[in-house]
């Protein structure tokens, strides 16, 4: 079997002046949209998992913050300030090797692109069950609707961290084994990023079933991994970004 493994980094520094090149401006607030290609539904449950956008499309403008997955359930995708960290499993059970972003599309990607966040440090423990409301309180006190899908991202320590890579059919959809065994990232405690999507009542579309936000993980190390979050708690002290809002 012909390893497919790698987790890449890219950033598109180039993208700003060219903007400003041709006369575009960038604005200083969240515009309050999710910009998405595919859904859970058809990539996970209906087998839908052509690839939709290229992942240096979704890049290419400046503070791009997202979550997905490749085509053909091949692996995550996680964009931090339009970085892009892509990560898949190969058959020996690890993850390595880069590839240039221009090859790599995505079945299911969620970007929000926001050039300011408010700041909100997380004052207590908050236990693995207990993530989306936590998310939910904040970004209420900094005047965001919970009903409208909203961007976040997490930095700090976390606990009982449950992520996976996918590898090519869902693992949360039974137990995928064989050349679909997804690598899985069990930790009692961990440090790093969370990039998410918070969307109420969008199950199957943005989110699992099981959950109101859509969250992966960039852990921080000497060989740093990016996957998908199935359960992740939050140590005190840990911060939470959310979007700014216009009047702030």
């Amino acid at each position: 079997m012909h390893s497919r493994s790698f987790i890449s980094r890219y950033s598109f520094t180039t993208a700003i002046p060219l903007l400003a090149a041709i006369g575009g401006c960038v604005p200083s607030v969240w515009n309050g949209r999710i910009e998405q290609w595919g859904s859970m539904q058809a990539a996970l449950r209906d087998g839908q998992t052509q690839g939709r956008v290229s992942l240096s499309h979704a890049i290419t403008r400046p503070h791009a913050y997202g979550v997905g997955a490749l085509e053909g359930l091949t692996g995550e995708v996680v964009i931090l300030d339009s970085q892009c960290w892509v990560a898949q499993p190969d058959d020996r059970g690890a993850v390595g090797v880069a590839r240039e972003p221009g090859e790599l599309r995505a079945t299911l990607l969620a970007v929000a692109y926001v050039p300011a966040w408010s700041v909100a440090p997380i004052p207590r423990d908050v236990g693995p069950y207990a993530l989306d409301d936590c998310v939910r309180d904040l970004a209420v006190q900094h005047g965001l609707d919970p009903s409208r899908p909203f961007p976040f991202v997490i930095e700090g320590e976390f606990t009982a961290l449950h992520a996976h890579v996918i590898n090519g059919e869902c693992p949360t959809r039974g137990n995928a084994g064989g050349d679909h065994r997804p690598y899985r990232l069990d930790r009692e405690s961990a440090s790093g990023t969370l990039v998410g999507i918070y969307a109420e009542n969008s199950a199957g579309n943005l989110t699992h079933h099981d959950s109101r936000a859509h969250v992966h993980i960039i852990m921080s190390g000497d060989s740093p991994v990016a996957a998908h979050v199935e359960q992740a708690g939050l140590k005190a002290g840990a911060i939470l970004r959310v979007p700014k809002r216009q009047n702030d």
